[in-house]
């Protein structure tokens, strides 16, 4: 009789978890009413709770959010309003299924986005018009910014070393000004091709830990500077410089293994 009544107990349970629904997507909106700026707490959401893997993200209000904690997330949407941002505090960890965009309703601006020591974002598919600064990480690459099968698009990266940022292209033709202008001190991998690039620093890395360009394809910039430890790494890409390469100081160096340099002027020192 125990068996037969355990057996009926696990089919019981085997029904509930089958019948169990998805959770349902919904919008959710930062609100900020809350007691500080905390992702973490209910209240500074309009569904008064954390959102979860079903739900699409909405920041068009001022002020940074603080992400301390929380569970991954559907989409990210933000308006490019004064002082509006995310900041990953030290050591969290947030996963964006989707896209991290600019609401559709916004036509310029950017949206400041840091990633404090050892932080991590990792984001599906796209991320667009944000300017991110990656902090130094306690070991390399513990800093993460993870678009291996994503696009970044018409924004701004700066970050320290013993960072990295990953991502399968990155299209910067529509962007203007210094917002096409990257300074890469940790490690940047690029799967196919970097176009429409600006005026971009790799350097100021260390001896055992150099900064790092690594693409695939192409990369296209208006101009290269390669500082001391610094590193542009491909195996049959093509660099392609409009105005000007410069390569100085020790530890600084260009391997193209079967690829070759498109340039118009050159330094080296």
């Amino acid at each position: 009789m125990f068996t037969v009544q355990r057996r009926y107990a696990l089919i019981s349970v085997v029904v509930s978890l089958v019948a169990c629904p998805m959770l349902p997507a919904a919008d959710v909106f930062w609100t900020g009413n809350g007691f500080g700026d905390n992702w973490s707490d209910d209240d500074n959401w309009s569904s008064v709770s954390v959102p979860n893997s079903a739900d699409d993200v909405f920041h068009l209000i001022g002020g940074t959010i603080v992400f301390d904690s929380g569970l991954p997330i559907r989409s990210f949407t933000f308006a490019p309003v004064s002082g509006a941002g995310l900041a990953l505090e030290s050591g969290t960890s947030l996963n964006v299924a989707t896209e991290f965009k600019r609401d559709a309703g916004s036509s310029s601006g950017l949206y400041a986005l840091e990633l404090k020591q050892d932080a991590e974002l990792e984001i599906g598919s796209r991320l667009e018009h944000v300017d991110a600064v990656l902090r130094e990480g306690t070991a390399p690459n513990e800093t993460r910014l993870n678009l291996i099968f994503g696009q970044i698009v018409n924004s701004r990266v700066t970050s320290e070393t013993n960072s990295a940022v990953l991502a399968s292209s990155i299209d910067l033709t529509g962007a203007t000004g210094v917002t096409k202008d990257w300074t890469i001190a940790g490690f940047l991998e690029v799967k196919t091709s970097v176009l429409g690039g600006g005026k971009w620093t790799i350097g100021a890395g260390q001896p055992f830990n150099p900064a790092v360009l690594d693409f695939e394809q192409r990369c296209e910039l208006e101009v290269l500077t390669v500082e001391p430890n610094g590193r542009v790494l491909s195996n049959a890409g093509i660099l392609a410089i409009d105005e000007e390469l410069i390569v100085t100081g020790n530890g600084a160096a260009i391997i193209l293994q079967d690829g070759w340099i498109e340039t118009g002027e050159q330094s080296t020192g």
